[in-house]
């Protein structure tokens, strides 16, 4: 079910806040005034990717690893947690893994456990769940693996891939500082003292130097307060679906924010479809591993359709965004009744094509930021040097 923060006052005036389960934001408010309180505000919690869940990608996949091996040596699964959160589970896990291993003490079944203990993704913790009511645990914590080890390693790679771009363009901002701020003021009183008018390039030069020689700190500070001021406007939750939208829409990176969404989203149908969860559970689900709300509400739509007894692509709204491709797959999929294998087919397909777009842009963006530096180192030099032979020019 759905889960929602909500503010609200109470008949002292006040203020709570928390989280609640239900159908809707309507049936929050209800609850909510059945208790007499006075509600403020209602919203969904979003659904969170894995690496985004509290717990980081890396120590999620060690302590499912582990709690698959003690499983298979052969351990009852409360003294397997035990040891866990005892000890042999990342440090940052243990505390959560304690939560959990004490409601599995009370009768709580693990997948639930660790939704309740905080930090466990909804993905996970609902795909735990069904391969314990299907008695296939040991195949469910494989399929986590694999897609926790798959979420890793694509993060390394395009971190690894960035680490050079970024390294070119702080050398190119300080080569530019370093001319601005040091070299080109050297030049200003030789020119002050030309009875000759200076180019235009050579002017623009000089002007912008002794902007930032007077005013560097107070520009560095607007800059930093547009940022920071962009960044909290962009967080807000009103603006997430525009947000998304542009995103999708912006050349080259839309497509690939497209490939990443479609393969999350198509990686988490087929794990749930083979641990035994329903489809539209399974819909919803992987809806929140898109990480764009315009994908995530496409996929919503799908899910809808199915709870109406329609087609799964039947639901989607005629401006969606996702591919020709990915759409005409999962009919295929739906109608041979092998939805979980072409989902996973998908998923490896758009992981690809992601790895591909993501080597192509790289490739296209560091000869880009070697000609732009080129291009305004040169363009400062030739402009000091036009000056330097007008000066010459007009001695002789």
């Amino acid at each position: 079910m759905p889960e929602f923060t909500y503010i609200a006052l109470d008949n002292a005036g006040t203020e709570r806040s928390g989280r609640m389960e239900g159908a809707s934001d309507a049936a929050i408010l209800e609850r909510l005034r059945g208790q007499g309180w006075h509600p403020v505000r209602v919203a969904p919690v979003a659904a969170r990717r894995l690496s985004s869940a509290g717990a980081d990608t890396d120590d999620l996949l060690l302590a499912t690893k582990e709690l698959r091996l003690l499983l298979r040596a052969g351990l009852p699964l409360e003294r397997a947690l035990s040891l866990l959160a005892g000890g042999l589970a990342p440090a940052a896990l243990r505390p959560r893994l304690t939560k959990a291993l004490d409601r599995l003490h009370g009768g709580a079944g693990l997948g639930d456990a660790l939704a309740k203990a905080g930090g466990f993704p909804p993905l996970y913790a609902a795909m735990v769940r069904a391969g314990e009511g299907a008695g296939a645990l040991d195949l469910v914590l494989e399929q986590l693996c694999l897609l926790l080890d798959r979420q890793r390693r694509v993060a390394r790679a395009v971190t690894s891939a960035l680490i050079y771009p970024t390294v070119l363009g702080l050398v190119a901002v300080s080569s530019l500082l370093l001319l601005l701020l040091y070299v080109v003021p050297q030049f200003a009183p030789l020119f002050a003292n030309a009875r000759q008018a200076l180019p235009a390039s050579t002017e623009l030069v000089l002007a912008l130097s002794a902007f930032l020689g007077n005013w560097a700190d107070m520009a560095f500070a607007g800059l930093l307060c547009l940022v920071l001021l962009g960044w909290l406007l962009l967080r807000r939750p009103s603006l997430g679906p525009w947000r998304d939208r542009m995103r999708l829409r912006l050349p080259l990176l839309g497509p690939m924010a497209v490939m990443a969404g479609v393969a999350r989203m198509a990686r988490g149908l087929s794990v749930l479809l083979r641990a035994g969860v329903g489809l539209p559970r399974a819909l919803e689900l992987s809806a929140g591993m898109a990480g764009n709300s315009v994908l995530a509400t496409s996929v919503l739509a799908m899910r809808d359709a199915v709870r109406d007894g329609r087609p799964l692509t039947a639901g989607l709204p005629k401006d969606h965004p996702l591919p020709d491709l990915a759409v005409t797959l999962i009919r295929v999929g739906e109608q041979s009744a092998r939805l979980a294998e072409v989902a996973e087919q998908l998923a490896e397909m758009y992981e690809d094509k992601l790895e591909t777009a993501i080597k192509r842009f790289l490739a296209l963006l560091e000869p880009a930021l070697i000609l732009l530096l080129a291009l305004f180192v040169g363009g400062i030099v030739v402009s000091i040097l036009m000056a330097l032979v007008s000066i010459n020019e007009l001695a002789f």
